[in-house]
C-alpha cells in the first residue's frame, strides 16, 4: 500500500497488461504485487463459431 501511495503522490501510474491465456505471465504480474483489474471478453455468434469450426 506504501508504494500506491508514493505512485499517487507523483502522479504515476503502475501498469502491467498481458493476455490471461498466457498464465506465466499473469503469475509473475500477482507474484510482483499486482492484481487484475477488468478482464475483456469477445462475444461470438453460435453461427460464427460453427463457421470457424468447420
Amino acid at each position: 500500500m506504501g508504494n500506491f501511495i508514493i505512485l499517487f503522490q507523483i502522479e504515476k501510474l503502475a501498469f502491467y497488461c498481458c493476455v490471461w491465456a498466457n498464465i506465466s505471465s499473469v503469475h509473475n504480474a500477482i507474484k510482483s504485487g499486482l492484481r487484475p483489474e477488468w478482464v475483456e471478453l469477445t462475444v461470438i455468434g453460435n453461427q460464427r463459431i460453427k463457421l470457424m469450426n468447420q
